[in-house]
């Protein structure tokens, strides 16, 4: 979900949500709904069960109130409390880890991923053939890490167990990337070569 306080236009596929009381949402208010929003929505809907006006009007929100009408001082007092508290933490921080490592100070190259890493596909495993177990089972999900099963090892399977790696989403929610330290069957909608692309920025 996106805040927009500026004119726009919006496509078929996006939905427009403004109070029914009239009151013009500023940018502490529209933050503050704009988590709530994407909490809500992130826990309900996936890639095929979408979002349509019906069903995100009949999503339940928790929203401060007062009287039985929105509390939208509250949520002004919310976000400002907010931004002391992250001021007051910076400074501490800053103070406190003089070692830290300063990522401005670094010189940052555009590398090809390709060039530093071995990008390879999964492989496709049918829940017909596959077997209950402890190993996480990565799809194309954008929720749990991607995590969307658990399986267990047998004779004949696709070899597309690893561990320490990171898996990019290419169907379904295309984009979404999770690191997996464990050791983890990858999915054939996870992973894909990457040959011409310059993206990454790596610092030295």
């Amino acid at each position: 979900m996106i805040l927009n306080d500026k004119e726009f236009v919006a496509s078929s596929d996006v939905t427009i949500i403004s109070p029914k009381d009239g009151h013009v949402i500023n940018e502490a208010e529209g933050l503050f709904l704009k988590v709530i929003f994407e909490k809500q929505t992130k826990e309900q809907f996936a890639y095929g069960f979408k979002i349509s006006n019906s069903r995100l009007k009949d999503i339940k929100i928790d929203v401060p109130t007062v009287d039985g009408h929105i509390n939208w001082n509250y949520m002004n007092e919310i976000r400002q409390a907010y931004l002391e508290s992250t001021i007051a933490l910076t400074e501490t921080t800053n103070n406190q880890n003089a070692m830290a490592i300063n990522l401005n100070s670094r010189i940052w190259s555009l590398v090809r991923l390709g060039d530093i890493a071995n990008v390879y596909s999964g492989s496709d495993l049918p829940k017909t053939d596959r077997f209950t177990g402890e190993i996480p089972f990565i799809g194309s999900s954008s929720r749990n890490n991607g995590l969307t099963d658990f399986v267990k090892k047998v004779d004949g399977q696709p070899k597309k167990f690893a561990r320490n790696v990171i898996s990019v989403n290419r169907n379904g929610s295309v984009g979404y990337a999770f690191y997996h330290p464990y050791e983890a069957y990858f999915s054939g909608d996870t992973s894909q070569e990457i040959q011409d692309m310059w993206f990454l920025k790596i610092w030295h």
